[in-house]
């Protein structure tokens, strides 16, 4: 069975390469740039490029969400 693309991103987030972009952004902005929260912190891309693996983004298109608010954008995008 091959993977979807929603599965292959899944793994790619796992990669070392992206943990360490996304500790990063999270230390650049600290806590959720739409609440202030300082709980329970993802990183958001602001848009997506087909074939580009997360970490291949410029910083400056990532930013730090609570989950609740990463939640909501995604849900949003819909």
């Amino acid at each position: 069975m091959i993977p979807s693309a929603k599965e292959n991103y899944r793994f790619d987030l796992t990669d070392v390469r992206w943990q360490l972009k996304r500790k990063d952004i999270i230390k650049r902005d600290k806590v959720c740039q739409r609440c202030g929260s300082d709980k329970y912190l993802d990183v958001h891309h602001t848009y997506y490029l087909y074939g580009y693996k997360p970490w291949e983004y410029d910083d400056e298109y990532l930013i730090t969400l609570c989950r609740n608010c990463h939640n909501r954008e995604h849900s949003d995008l819909k």
